[in-house]
């Protein structure tokens, strides 16, 4: 057990050479008890003992299935436990807190199973036991007659072995490895709804009419079980995710919202994982175990908590108010991130001066390359990149590789001052900045009059760039609500140029156009072709109207703060705000189509150029979001 703000170890167990497989708060009289079922066939129960609420002490073990324990279930009077040797049993809770400990008797054995029992989950009267197994079978049993008995019998549910199963309103449901999601009927055993996943399930939960499964890729998916529409799928994890589960959440229980949701994943990475799945947010990661987390348990009274138990042979604690708290960020916040454009590669700079490199979703090197805030990072050619940094310096590093051609270090290659610091950095043939003082400069020319390329009127802020086409890029600003927009292109001089005249710089300048006319401060834009669409410190966001580039549609709100960037891709708009949202807005009807909520504001965001349904954004709270898209 681990103090979450310390990171301290607080309390593991002792002397547990077995494998937990799961655990269950058990609900008690006057005291808060732990069950956990193992490897060895036993039961154990473990209880708060002593002033310090984070002991828990092993009351006893025991047990009368000759396999594995693989789930345990709970209603008012009984625990249910189902074994690998296709078994059930039940005890009565009153015999599990006996003092001194006494072994309990079972009150009775369940058979009917030809497979391990995989899954349990009581009916929400308690009446009533479902059970899934290793034989592709649904059973459900009458818990409250005596003996108890089997009342339904659903044969060959799936194709492979049920993963999970639960209870609606209405129906049972129940998922599999055959990457099927089925719901039946409970009288008839009628299979009533199929909703086909892309790989294997592996765990389910409900909540209302919504319910979540996890499968072994890693994702989490959201469905209403009532019509079979998938609200969001989630990519949780890298590795298979072995348990989801409602988190109660006590303050909001009588006026819990959709977008409350609280739902965590335990995953094979060793990691438990926060979410509003309904919001596609996700909110702390949870580190400490060494190994994959087999099961992960949640209180459903008193004190918001959960445990985990995992491979390693550790059994933790998790404080959910604790856990929920924003997480202090050690790298800093977000400052830039690239696409370098060969090898799925991403690099990210942060505040601290920390610069990542990125492969596929998974971070391969880092190096702290700065005692200042990155400003500005660029993909170059030869595996070379530009990061631009707060103390007014420019680095060119090129990526170190072995043999197999995987990144290995960073070697600097040259180094560049500035008169101000750079806001962006862009490589079109030439490497150049975009500096705080309004000056575009070609950062590796020694020649003063190439090296200043151009310079914005007084008082106009760039806004970004973006690429145009090889040799050229566009550069948008604003000053006093109005957008400017610049072609740079890259030029060729040997010789200093000859002083322009006041024509020839008023014919330079034609090249920004004053695009639209408001009353608040432009944050973002982006163009492409002959689309423009801009962002401001309101939240609003508005658009030309092709092909005439004069003519706009009124502002409309799109966040509730500052609009932070804007992106294009063919069939969407992208924007991302310090609301900490990020929206997919259909490019041709302007309707909001797609929501992700950071962890905080966001400040970057760039869109995967070998994938326009990918991207990256990064928050204050130094977090990166992988995000796709789908039609």
């Amino acid at each position: 057990m681990f103090n979450l703000k310390s990171g301290e170890k607080v309390w593991s167990s002792e002397d547990l050479p077995v494998s937990m497989l799961c655990l269950m708060w058990m609900e008690a009289k006057e005291t808060e008890l732990l069950l956990s079922g193992g490897m060895d066939h036993r039961l154990r129960v473990w209880e708060r003992q002593g002033e310090n609420p984070e002991n828990l002490v092993l009351m006893g073990s025991f047990g009368v299935q000759k396999g594995p324990i693989l789930a345990l279930a709970q209603n008012s009077t009984c625990v249910a436990s189902a074994s690998d040797d296709f078994t059930i049993g039940l005890w009565l809770k009153d015999n599990l807190t006996s003092k001194p400990w006494i072994d309990p008797k079972v009150k009775c054995v369940l058979r009917g199973h030809n497979g391990g029992v995989t899954c349990l989950a009581f009916s929400p009267d308690g009446k009533e036991l479902l059970s899934g197994g290793k034989d592709q079978a649904l059973m459900i049993w009458k818990v409250n007659a005596s003996p108890p008995v089997l009342s339904q019998s659903i044969s060959n549910c799936h194709g492979d072995w049920i993963t999970g199963c639960a209870w609606t309103s209405s129906a049972v449901l129940s998922c599999s490895s055959d990457c099927k999601l089925r719901m039946w009927d409970i009288q008839t055993g009628r299979l009533l709804r199929e909703i086909l996943s892309s790989s294997s399930l592996s765990t389910l939960c409900c909540w209302e009419d919504h319910v979540m499964a996890g499968s072994t890729d890693g994702l989490l998916m959201v469905w209403k079980w009532e019509s079979g529409v998938e609200i969001t799928r989630i990519q949780a994890h890298k590795s298979r995710l072995h348990h989801c589960t409602v988190v109660s959440q006590p303050d909001l229980e009588n006026n819990l919202k959709p977008e409350d949701l609280l739902v965590a994943s335990a995953s094979e990475d060793g990691t438990v994982k926060l979410w509003h799945p309904l919001q596609v947010q996700h909110h702390n990661t949870l580190h400490g175990h060494s190994a994959e987390i087999q099961s992960l348990v949640c209180k459903e009274a008193g004190l918001p908590e959960f445990l985990t138990v995992s491979v390693d042979r550790s059994l933790r604690s998790w404080s959910v108010t604790t856990a929920m708290e924003t997480p202090r960020c050690q790298k800093g916040g977000v400052r830039a991130v690239c696409f370098l454009g060969t090898d799925d590669l991403m690099v990210c700079g942060y505040d601290t001066g920390r610069l990542e490199i990125w492969h596929q979703n998974s971070m391969v090197y880092w190096k702290k390359v700065s005692d200042g805030s990155l400003c500005a990072v660029a993909g170059m050619p030869d595996d070379e990149l530009a990061v631009g940094c707060s103390d007014c310096s420019v680095c060119i590093w090129k990526l170190e590789r072995d043999s197999k051609k995987c990144i290995v270090g960073l070697d600097k290659v040259s180094s560049y001052k500035v008169k101000s610091p750079v806001s962006f950095l862009f490589y079109c043939g030439c490497l150049f900045g975009v500096c705080t003082d309004r000056k575009i400069v070609d950062v590796v020319s020694t020649k003063d009059w190439i090296r200043e390329t151009y310079a914005w009127a007084n008082e106009v802020r760039p806004l970004g760039v973006m690429a145009n086409d090889s040799k050229s890029f566009w550069l948008l600003g604003q000053k006093q609500g109005v957008l400017y927009l610049g072609l740079i292109e890259e030029e060729q001089q040997e010789e200093e140029p000859k002083k322009l005249s006041e024509e020839q710089q008023r014919e330079r300048r034609s090249t920004l156009q004053r695009a639209a006319q408001i009353n608040t401060w432009i944050t973002a834009a982006a163009v492409q072709n002959d689309f423009f669409v801009c962002g401001d410190c309101k939240g609003n966001m508005w658009f030309n109207q092709p092909p005439n580039l004069s003519t706009w549609t009124q502002r409309r709100p799109a966040h509730t703060d500052k609009v932070s960037v804007l992106r294009l891709t063919e069939s969407l708009i992208i924007s991302a705000s310090h609301d900490r949202t990020v929206k997919l807005w259909d490019r041709r009807t302007k309707k909001q189509v797609g929501m992700f909520v950071c962890g905080g504001p966001v400040k970057v965001l760039e869109v995967n150029p070998c994938d326009p349904k990918e991207f990256v954004c990064g928050d204050t709270q130094g977090q990166l979001y992988f995000l796709s898209w789908k039609d």
